[in-house]
């Protein structure tokens, strides 16, 4: 293998089966379906798009009659404007391919993210900073969102949306703008994604750069609310000072712990 080239495992089953992903700089990317027992490569296919790190899969197992089980995978991935599923059947040493789009768009793709119970596919615009929400089973456009995003930092998509599967929200640091005083302001919000309508809202501390999704440290005592809890942490670099809450709800933070880093 290339030395620029990078393997990652995206899937692995209990009877052996491995879906791989090979990428490779300047070249399409490679994807393998491997029987894991004997090494075998069972499948091989390729496409060509901007990040592997967008690639996502899914699988659901069925058992057969005669004790096999069948694995269907779904791995969606993008191309500039267009969502892509690839549909991987295998069952008994024999995988089938299937590649179909998903989704159509009118701006070139970022990021994006599925919410594959909701058959929802969230799309990010960067020109404009924008999450677009695509009901991909109706194909219908559900609406926008304006994150709020630091160019400087280049955050990832995972660091400014949160699904929480229990309740089918979708949580979002996002941009709230005053036309008449020509100021912004982050906010939490949280949105029923099944038909993308705003659920709460909830001013985040001002006078900070950065907002974002975080995994905080373990407060002792209080694993189950940490572990039922969406921590999202306000910082500036500049005056070297953050802020992290833990909501339970949009509401209010439950917790807040401010820190200073000017001096160290």
């Amino acid at each position: 293998m290339d030395q620029e080239a990078l393997e990652r495992c995206l899937w692995a089953s209990s009877d052996g089966y491995e879906l791989w992903i090979e990428e490779e700089a300047r070249k399409a990317s490679q994807f393998y379906v491997v029987n894991g027992t004997n090494g075998k490569v069972l499948l091989q296919w390729q496409h060509e798009f901007k990040t592997a790190a967008n690639v996502c899969c899914v699988c659901t197992t069925e058992d057969g009659q005669n004790g096999e089980q069948t694995h269907l995978l779904k791995v969606a991935w993008s191309d500039s404007r267009t969502v892509y599923c690839d549909y991987v059947t295998i069952s008994g040493n024999l995988p089938v391919l299937v590649t179909e789009p998903l989704i159509d768009v009118s701006f070139d793709i970022t990021a994006f993210e599925l919410i594959w119970n909701q058959g929802v596919a969230l799309i990010v615009e960067e020109a404009l900073g924008c999450l677009h929400v695509f009901d991909t089973g109706l194909n219908r456009y559900l609406g926008y969102v304006t994150l709020f995003s630091n160019a400087k930092t280049n955050l990832q998509l995972a660091q400014l949306i949160k699904y929480a599967s229990a309740q089918s929200t979708l949580w979002a640091i996002v941009r709230q703008y005053d036309e008449s005083t020509k100021v912004s302001w982050a906010c939490l919000n949280t949105y029923q994604i099944s038909n993308f309508t705003l659920k709460s809202t909830v001013q985040l501390p001002r006078g900070f750069t950065d907002y974002t999704f975080v995994n905080a440290p373990g407060i002792k005592h209080l694993q189950r609310f940490e572990e039922m809890s969406t921590v999202v942490c306000s910082s500036c670099d500049i005056l070297g000072k953050s802020v992290i809450q833990w909501f339970l709800s949009p509401k209010m933070p439950w917790r807040e712990v401010q820190r200073d880093h000017s001096h160290h």
